[in-house]
């Protein structure tokens, strides 16, 4: 992984923090975040955390997509229409 490759050189001294941050394409304050997060919860304090939370925006099952949904004027004009057939 790069980006252990890149923290072990800044701790083991062979690495500037600005030298690891251009290795990552990060800059150096982006690093230093990445060193706060590894320190605080290992490697897997990197992951992505929205990725395992639920959209709040995100729609039920039950509920169909807004562009779906039929107006209520619509209805009562299908409604009106098949009472006359």
């Amino acid at each position: 992984m790069r980006f252990e490759d890149a923290y072990k050189g800044w701790q083991n001294k062979r690495l500037t923090q600005e030298q690891a941050a251009q290795r990552l394409g990060v800059c150096e304050r982006r690093f230093r975040l990445y060193i706060d997060r590894v320190d605080a919860a290992g490697l897997k304090g990197l992951r992505d955390k929205r990725i395992s939370e639920v959209s709040s925006r995100k729609q039920g099952a039950h509920t169909p997509p807004a562009m779906l949904r039929i107006p209520p004027v619509m209805l009562r004009a299908v409604a009106v229409s098949r009472k006359g057939l």
